[in-house]
């Protein structure tokens, strides 16, 4: 009876173990990732440095980089599947001209200036994002 009740428990920690591992496992897998490369440019030139893209997915997921000041931008683990992208400028680089509001409209010496329209969602950006490195490149109109 001794061995019996052993034998049990033993079939019963190595189901467990099993159980276990197998759930690990699965969680501890990766989710497909995809790195999104590419430039934004407004007309062709590079935006003043300092500013920010993000992907937006269905969900809500986001992911976001900073844009380098020759306008090119990487973004890691960015959502898989279909994203709206804002684009949104950064900190003025000189006092604003009268009239500009917001650091929308500030401009580095040889940059352009992002058009405000582009830092909100709904703006006309998208993109499908897949598995893998890709290239995204982005001419904003002013």
């Amino acid at each position: 009876m001794q061995r019996t009740k052993h034998a049990r428990l033993l079939g019963v920690s190595l189901l467990a173990s099993t159980l276990v591992l197998i759930g690990c496992s699965s969680q501890s897998a990766k989710a497909p990732q995809a790195t999104v490369s590419g430039k934004v440019t407004v007309k062709g030139a590079a935006p003043a440095p300092g500013g920010t893209i993000t992907f937006i997915a269905a969900d809500q997921k986001q992911s976001a980089a900073p844009i380098d000041s020759d306008g090119s931008y990487s973004i890691k683990d960015a959502p898989l599947g279909s994203v709206q992208i804002t684009v949104k400028a950064g900190p003025p680089a000189q006092p604003q001209p009268p009239g500009v509001t917001g650091m929308q409209g500030m401009k580095a010496s040889g940059t352009a200036v992002i058009p405000a329209k582009y830092a909100q969602p709904n703006n006309g950006l998208s993109y499908t994002v897949i598995k893998g490195d890709q290239t995204h490149n982005i001419d904003l109109a002013p």
